[in-house]
């Protein structure tokens, strides 16, 4: 997976691709369009992207050697890529102008796109960290309910643990004087 990150953004990045199922290997930018980068793979492939043109896939994928590629470079001028195999073996290919040429519009059109996805990321980033703060203080407050209602219980518990033992103490002092005074009446009958 590719990804285009932004140091305003610390949480993900602004763009991405899909997953590859090959070693990425090496890349870099064109220094003539500011929308096109280059990818090397173990495959052997290199990869061309236009990300105004396409974001998921590559605009261009050519098999460059029968080896990995190891790195890549491209000539000021953005004509001319240079691959590096494994092997030493070095491919020089010519770009068509459409990659290589700047059209009046790629610069704003590039720098739009990068604005737009990273105040998209910034949103999802601030509701992500919303529904965290959320969620935080609704098991805050989940808690401290359950804190007040494990109080009460025990308050509840002491209440009737207390009239229990009040009326325990009222029923001895009772049966005590009922014997006292069955005591005295035995005592008078006799």
């Amino acid at each position: 997976m590719l990804q285009i990150w932004s140091e305003d953004i610390r949480e993900s990045s602004i763009l991405s691709t899909r997953n590859f199922d090959q070693a990425l290997t090496a890349g870099c930018w064109s220094p003539s369009r500011p929308s096109v980068f280059f990818v090397t793979k173990s495959n052997g492939y290199l990869d061309v992207w236009d990300i105004l043109f396409k974001q998921i896939d590559p605009t261009l994928s050519i098999k460059v050697a029968d080896e990995a590629l190891a790195s890549v470079g491209v000539h000021e001028e953005g004509h001319l890529v240079a691959c590096g195999s494994d092997k030493g073996v070095v491919s020089l290919l010519k770009l068509s102008s459409a990659l290589s040429n700047m059209n009046k519009n790629d610069k704003a059109l590039m720098t739009s796109l990068l604005d737009r996805e990273s105040r998209r990321e910034k949103v999802i980033e601030a509701r992500n960290r919303e529904l965290w703060l959320k969620e935080k203080m609704k098991n805050s407050v989940t808690v401290e309910h359950e804190d007040v209602k494990l109080e009460e219980t025990q308050e509840t518990d002491l209440i009737k643990q207390a009239e229990e033992d009040f009326f325990n103490f009222i029923n001895s002092v009772s049966k005590q004087k009922e014997g006292a005074e069955s005591k005295e009446v035995d005592i008078v009958i006799d």
